[in-house]
């Protein structure tokens, strides 16, 4: 029993007894949850929310256009000269910008006379005319009377001619006798005939000279401007004594128009903005939709209910162009003021707001509360319960500038997660912060 071999086999015996000794007490130490010491506990994570609420939402797009006058007329000279005489303003000095001008009344044919020319050799040209009319008149009365002269004397001669005829078949008048009578009458109608045509000539002469007398009236209408009708002078780009010639006028450009043309004439009762849009917004917009101008330099994230309120006039689209521009591949809106005129500048840049879609009784949510996969829209809805969150997805309507229209997927009054949502999974565990609460 003491040979070695024994000695060996009865260490490895022990130290096995020991060991298992050793396993058994720990065994009996070990706290009685220990069993779930290796389930790491995620702690809930702290998220911000809101609660959906039904209020207005409405869909805008956005652009930017020069203000002009609907009514704008470009007045100018229609002949070459010298600038002769201007109108005196309202307080008797000069005419200046801002004046007003008054068009024709009481069925008159001409407004106002604002501007004349030098137009001395067009009245003589007048006085000429009118004075070939009169005596074009002159010579008709003339004519009208050979013409009753030679009739009288054709009724003469075919009474004479016929006492002759009678006479020739009795035989008591010769034939040449007869001849005489007869060759008489028929000078008489050929009288009668050239006095019918001197009549004619003298009608005729008579419309060509008055056609000469509308022509000279023209030509001095031509050296005057008139107000067409009840203005503002928006531009004034002559001084008596200024020669204004057929090259004095640049339509190379708006710009260079309303500095050349002699005068500008607006009315601010109401003005129009053309907008260039894209083709696939400008598909969205349709006559008679609401637009809000500001006369400020703009901003395309503005807050909805700031548009509105910080609107300097209120218009509708009047037009929309069936069309896109051959340079810009735009689509042309017009949009015409109808409130706010007398805070708008013609020539004035301002910013355009056209409401192209709206709800009033809208369940919104705001854009931060969105996830967007795989061409999806997603929200994490919060059961008030229980803390967790559940993934849904939604069906969007409207989409406004800082919020966006739930049709399906969250009802009014639910909570849903905007800051944080990132790092949440389905059914996390969540410490809620209300956005209309305090954090507590």
């Amino acid at each position: 029993m003491n040979s070695p071999r024994f000695k060996f086999i009865a260490r490895i015996v022990c130290c096995f007894i020991m060991c298992l000794s050793v396993n058994t007490f720990g065994d009996s130490i070990k706290p009685k949850d220990s069993a779930d010491s290796h389930q790491i506990k995620r702690p809930s994570m702290t998220v911000r929310a809101v609660r959906t609420k039904r209020q207005l939402i409405q869909a805008w797009l956005y652009g930017q256009g020069t203000a002009r006058s609907i009514s704008r007329e470009y007045l100018l000279f229609e002949t070459d000269g010298k600038v002769e005489w201007i109108k005196k303003g309202p307080d008797g000095n000069e005419l200046r910008e801002g004046d007003a001008v008054y068009g024709p009344k009481n069925g008159e044919d001409e407004g106002e006379l604002i501007a004349r020319l030098d137009d001395r050799q067009q009245l003589a040209q007048l006085r000429i005319t009118q004075d070939q009319v009169k005596e074009a008149r002159k010579q008709l009365e003339v004519a009208k009377a050979n013409l009753m002269k030679a009739q009288a004397e054709a009724r003469l001669s075919d009474k004479d001619l016929e006492r002759r005829q009678e006479l020739a078949k009795m035989q008591t008048v010769a034939q040449s006798e007869l001849e005489k009578f007869e060759a008489k009458a028929d000078v008489s109608k050929a009288n009668v005939i050239a006095a019918e045509a001197n009549v004619d000539a003298a009608e005729i002469k008579i419309q060509s000279s008055e056609a000469q007398v509308a022509k000279a009236e023209l030509e001095l209408e031509h050296t005057r401007i008139y107000a067409p009708n009840d203005g503002i002078i928006a531009y004034l780009n002559i001084k008596q004594g200024m020669y204004l010639g057929s090259g004095s006028i640049n339509t190379s450009s708006e710009d260079s128009l309303l500095q050349s043309v002699p005068i500008v004439l607006i009315d601010p009762k109401q003005f129009e903005v053309r907008i260039e849009l894209p083709v696939f917004q400008g598909k969205f917009i349709t006559v008679g939709q609401p637009a809000y101008l500001t006369t400020d330099s703009g901003d395309s994230t503005a807050k909805e209910i700031d548009i509105v309120a910080q609107a300097h006039a209120i218009g509708k689209v009047f037009s929309v162009t069936p069309s896109v521009t051959p340079g810009g591949r735009a689509m042309l809106i017009k949009v015409r003021t109808e409130t706010g005129a007398d805070r708008i500048l013609d020539g004035l840049f301002v910013s355009c707001w056209i409401e192209v879609a709206r709800d009033p009784n809208a369940v919104v949510l705001p854009f931060n509360a969105l996830i967007h996969r795989a061409q999806q829209t997603y929200v994490y809805v919060v059961d008030p319960k229980t803390n967790r969150v559940a993934q849904r997805s939604i069906q969007t309507g409207i989409w406004g500038l800082a919020s966006v229209q739930v049709m399906k997927g969250v009802k009014e009054g639910e909570i849903v997660v905007t800051e944080g949502r990132r790092d949440l999974t389905d059914d996390a565990q969540v410490t809620l912060l209300l956005a209309d609460e305090r954090e507590k």
